[in-house]
Parts: structure tokens; C-alpha cells; sequence
């Protein structure tokens, strides 16, 4: 559990916990050097709570952000399984024993998820129905390089997330972020390291509320745009799969259109004529594809040089 500004929200998430079905859990709760939120003593009164289970509250010296914190509680953990919870979300009392179920029964999984429930906590209406975060009404196992959503946009909500500990631990979450994109990132990658499981029972609640990334990015599409960006181009720095970097070229020019098109609207300029856009669309297009593979080979050569 990464903590940033969460201890009116955390409670209820680690009571959730308590509640499983499945009962071999650990808790590892990562204080990313946050103010006095009533966060640590959260964590403590439900570690007397549950004294047979290994609890840890861990306090970063210094704020270095969700991925950070995500992955100092992976470096804590014990387990063979990685369920992440974000503080402001809860678990229904069957999460964990559905999750570690699918590796069960499937053997050759690298992740688990599921749909959540959407708890609505601001005037704004959420981007999502009730129940989001649901690609399919059936349960599934599938390579998420073959769904049409792939690098087009994040289907899978974190806090319903359990992945093979063993293979996440060659991917961890990007540090450094702008946008907060790095869940998708992380699922992206991971995705080159074997199949997920779908089970379409929403068994998580996830909060939409002012103080989250996801309620700032519906307020401005640009950000979102952005945050599409940044995301692309981490994983485009991180792969070697020729496949994906293909197909990441292309998401990139997307975006980058995108990105200048909704620049344009911004400035009130008129593009209605559709053989200039198509023209500057072509054109945008050939430049991007060839800085970016400029773009590539210097990433690799910065990273081999270091």
C-alpha cells in the first residue's frame, strides 16, 4: 500500500484486508514521506488487531513518489503473490481467494484482475459507469497484446491487481513519472512475460474523489493526452520486443496529432478544410517517425554508455 495524503481513507482499506477469505496475507504499508495524516496509527492499530500476520509500516525519509513507494513494499514483501491496494480503495471480503485462485487454476499467469465498483465522491461524474474497468461479462485468460484496447488505454485498475512476484520483480513500476501512468506501463511490460487472468465479479470499491490523478485528468484532456504520451514513451525506453516498438511508433504519432489538433482548437485556429489536416496529418506523421527512431537509438546508447 503506497500512503501519500491517505489516512482518512486507509482505514477503511486495511479493514478490508482483515476481512479475506483468504487468510495468508502480509500487509506492507509505505509512507511516502507524507504529513501527520494519522497514517501510522492506522497501520499499528490494525497490526494489534491481527498480531499473527506480518504487518509493516515503512516511512520514506523523503517523497519520491507512488512507484517508489510501490516498489519499497515489494523489496519488504514475503509472499509468492503481489496484490497491490491503494489506501483510498477497499477489497471485497473474496478478493485474494478469487486472485490466488486464477494462478491456481490457470499454472502459467503473470496477473490476476478483476472489475471494481466506483464509490462517486465529487459533484464531477466520473469517466466511468458503476462498474468499470471491465473488458469482458466472462472470465478469461488472454495476452494483452492481442486486446484492441493494448497501448491505446490503461483496462485494468490497480487495486485489483495480484501478479507473480517472482516475474514483476524483473518489470517494478517506473520512477520518476510525471503523469502517474506507471501502472499501465508496468501491466504493458509484463504483458511480454506471459498471460493475464479476467474474472468478471467486481471485488474491489474504487474511490473517485478530488484529491486523485484520475479526477485532475477529466478536468483537462490535454493532460490526459500528456499522460498518454509519457506513458508510451516509457515503455518505448524499457522493451526490446521489435513488435511493440512498432506499434508504439504509431500510438505516438496518434498522440502527438491528437496533441496538436487539440492545441489548434485551443487556439481557435481554423483547420476545417480536411485536405490540410489530412495534409498536416502526413506530414507531422514522417517527421515523428524518424525523430522517434532517432529517439530510441539514443536512449539505448545513453543507457549502455552509463
Amino acid at each position: 500500500m503506497p500512503c501519500y495524503k491517505m489516512g482518512r481513507f486507509i482505514g477503511e482499506a486495511l479493514e478490508s484486508v482483515g476481512a479475506q477469505t483468504y487468510t495468508n496475507w502480509e500487509v506492507i504499508a509505505v509512507d511516502d514521506c507524507g504529513p501527520e495524516d494519522g497514517t501510522r496509527e492506522e497501520v499499528e492499530t490494525f497490526a494489534r488487531k491481527f498480531p499473527n500476520h506480518r504487518i509493516i509500516y515503512h516511512l520514506h525519509e523523503k517523497n519520491a513518489g507512488v512507484s517508489a513507494a510501490r516498489n519499497t513494499a515489494i523489496g519488504l514483501a514475503e509472499g509468492e503473490y503481489l496484490a497491490f491496494l491503494d489506501p483510498d480503495d477497499a477489497w471485497d471480503a473474496a478478493k485474494l481467494e478469487f486472485s490466488v485462485g486464477a494462478f491456481r487454476k490457470a499454472g502459467d499467469i503473470v496477473l490476476a484482475h478483476h472489475p471494481v465498483k466506483v464509490s462517486q465522491m465529487v459533484a464531477t461524474d466520473s469517466p466511468w459507469a458503476d462498474v468499470c474497468f471491465q473488458p469482458s461479462k466472462e472470465s478469461r485468460i488472454y495476452r494483452l497484446s492481442d486486446e484492441e484496447h493494448f497501448l491505446n488505454t490503461n483496462g485494468i485498475c490497480t487495486s485489483t491487481v495480484v501478479v507473480s512476484k517472482e516475474k514483476f520483480e524483473r518489470i517494478m513500476f517506473p520512477v520518476g513519472m510525471f503523469f502517474q501512468f506507471e501502472d499501465w506501463v508496468a501491466w504493458c511490460l509484463l504483458g511480454n512475460h506471459g498471460r493475464f487472468a479476467y474474472q468478471p465479479e467486481a471485488l474491489a470499491t474504487y474511490r473517485f474523489h478530488g484529491s486523485s490523478f484520475t479526477f485532475r485528468q477529466t478536468q483537462n484532456d490535454k493532460i490526459k493526452l500528456f499522460a498518454n504520451l509519457e506513458a508510451l514513451l516509457c515503455i518505448i525506453s524499457r522493451t526490446k520486443n521489435k513488435v511493440m516498438i512498432e506499434r508504439l511508433g504509431d500510438q505516438i504519432v496518434e498522440v502527438l496529432v491528437k496533441l496538436v489538433l487539440k492545441t489548434a482548437e485551443n487556439w481557435r485556429m481554423q483547420l476545417k478544410p480536411v485536405v490540410k489536416i489530412s495534409l498536416a496529418n502526413a506530414i507531422l506523421r514522417a517527421l515523428v517517425r524518424k525523430k522517434l527512431l532517432n529517439l530510441i537509438y539514443l536512449l539505448r546508447w545513453r543507457k549502455k554508455s552509463l
